[in-house]
């Protein structure tokens, strides 16, 4: 019985009627940014047949041309392999997985433009089938840890999204102003360190958006963009003055906005208008001994507090600071506010005027000692 079993599992059918099953006749990558190598996607080849079937030749049909990569149970197909893969045997009731990602060429126009190719399946019968892969690449201005050592002003005037890679640095006394319209796409752990001053100058309609360059879906309701901690953040150093946000939409960062200790509670720091900070890994806000100006402005959905003020000038009016991060059921409260900082105390002036403090739970305003405000 056991020698008929392993017979009968390891015999191939050349009939024509058998053929392979896919998840998919065509797998979409959406849109990637071109010369950035994308995620990977898999797909399996399943053998739903009384027999095992032989796939003579799998066969990436454009080669290179397009920068499509794939992967069959661990064979790439490559230029060594003039693109292909031979004699891959799919047990009955068997499946095989396929991970298929790519780098695109730069395409020379603003908009999205779609990519294709197949992967073309010969089976030892003769039978031919193929899936379809497609993506849309989109050129893109790419700064790799760019230092503004000149008053700059970045903007998708030329209709290319802007990607950030490591840190986009602000020099002291120099002035990054961000135009009105304009989205920044960061990397993993990218982010903003200003030394000088950041002017984000987004209008009603023409906010400015911080937010991370997934395009993709972690599931099928739930995009990267929408997740949290998907890059760094901005961060302002002590030296740092006169920064002004105007209509910003940030979301996905790790930590939105910190303002760093030691600088000067008498100058203005930062000045925050119509703003939405929201879905942040750490902190939305985190503010140490400066004077700072939020209005009509909402911190929202952060796992650590999404405003934390300690010593400074603060104020804040016709705000909302809402806590109903939805992640974890570990997250901080809306507002944490005191003078303690490094075995130092810091005066501190904190005005609320006209603005929502709420969350899942009453104890969401905190002194510095997590004593229930």
């Amino acid at each position: 019985m056991l020698l008929s079993s392993c017979s009968d599992f390891d015999s191939f059918s050349t009939s024509s009627a058998n053929k392979l099953s896919f998840d998919t006749d065509t797998l979409c990558l959406d849109t990637v940014f071109s010369t950035v190598p994308s995620p990977y996607k898999l797909f399996y080849i399943r053998n739903n047949s009384s027999s095992g079937i032989r796939i003579k030749t799998a066969r990436l049909s454009r080669g290179n041309q397009t920068g499509f990569r794939v992967n069959i149970q661990g064979m790439p197909l490559e230029a060594d392999t003039r693109y292909e893969a031979q004699d891959i045997e799919v047990h009955k009731g068997d499946s095989i997985p396929i991970y298929v990602e790519i780098t695109s060429h730069a395409t020379s126009v603003a908009t999205p433009q779609v990519i294709s190719d197949n992967i073309d399946f010969t089976l030892e019968s003769g039978v031919q089938q193929k899936v379809l892969l497609k993506a849309w690449a989109w050129d893109a201005d790419i700064l790799r840890d760019k230092v503004i050592t000149e008053n700059t002003t970045l903007s998708n005037d030329n209709g290319k999204p802007i990607i950030v890679y490591g840190k986009l640095k602000v020099t002291k006394d120099k002035t990054l102003t961000i135009a009105p319209g304009t989205t920044l796409y960061f990397h993993d752990k990218a982010g903003i360190d200003v030394e000088g001053t950041l002017k984000v100058m987004g209008e009603k309609d023409k906010e400015v958006t911080f937010r991370c360059d997934r395009l993709d879906r972690m599931v099928s309701n739930l995009t990267y963009d929408n997740n949290p901690g998907q890059w760094g953040g901005v961060t302002f150093s002590s030296e740092s003055y006169d920064n002004e946000i105007h209509f910003l939409d940030l979301h996905g960062a790790t930590h939105a906005i910190y303002c760093d200790s030691a600088s000067d509670a008498t100058r203005q720091k930062l000045s925050i208008y119509n703003t939405t900070i929201h879905n942040t890994r750490g902190n939305g806000i985190k503010v140490i001994n400066s004077l700072l100006a939020i209005e009509n402005t909402q911190i929202s959905n952060t796992l650590d507090t999404c405003l934390t003020v300690i010593g400074g000038n603060i104020s804040l009016n016709h705000c909302t600071i809402a806590q109903y991060y939805p992640f974890e059921a570990r997250r901080g409260a809306a507002l944490v506010f005191g003078t303690s900082y490094k075995d130092k105390q810091l005066p501190l002036n904190l005005h609320v005027n006209n603005s929502i403090v709420k969350g899942y739970n009453d104890d969401v305003l905190y002194l510095q000692d997590k004593t229930k405000a």
